[in-house]
């Protein structure tokens, strides 16, 4: 779905995410990429077929591409840090087999798409927040 959603150009300047699609045998993917999951309760859907966020808590920016769709929202970052997003970075589960079975437990936050703007999961509560303490800045 990632992939679906970005330019062709992407998929060409990143050989293995196709490579990797398409044979449903190989496992494993370059660290460069990290996959994340998050439960998403909408309101409403994005895909994002690559946008840079910038984090300035954490004083940084990553390349990411999103499709947020309920229940799930899913997020590719390249050449990020493992910790770019903020719920269940799902990226081992690229090692696993196509036919491997496992019982696992994931941490995922719970988001919301109030936003168009990539990876933004906060509640109306927590917009409403941000925007007091820009205006009182």
């Amino acid at each position: 779905m990632l992939l679906a959603v970005s330019p062709v150009e992407f998929s060409l300047a990143n050989p293995a995410l196709g490579d990797f699609v398409i044979n449903r045998e190989r496992t494993g993917l370059p660290d460069r990429f990290q996959f994340y999951l998050t439960l998403f309760a909408g309101p409403n859907a994005r895909a994002v077929g690559g946008s840079t966020r910038l984090d300035i808590e954490r004083q940084r920016t990553d390349f990411i591409l999103e499709v947020a769709y309920p229940p799930y929202a899913y997020v590719l970052t390249v050449d990020g840090q493992p910790d770019a997003i903020d719920t269940a970075n799902i990226t081992p589960f690229v090692n696993l087999g196509y036919r491997q079975m496992a019982d696992i437990e994931l941490d995922m936050l719970v988001g919301f798409g109030h936003t168009p703007l990539p990876a933004d999961y906060r509640t109306t509560a927590m917009i409403e927040r941000d925007w007091q303490a820009n205006e009182a800045a």
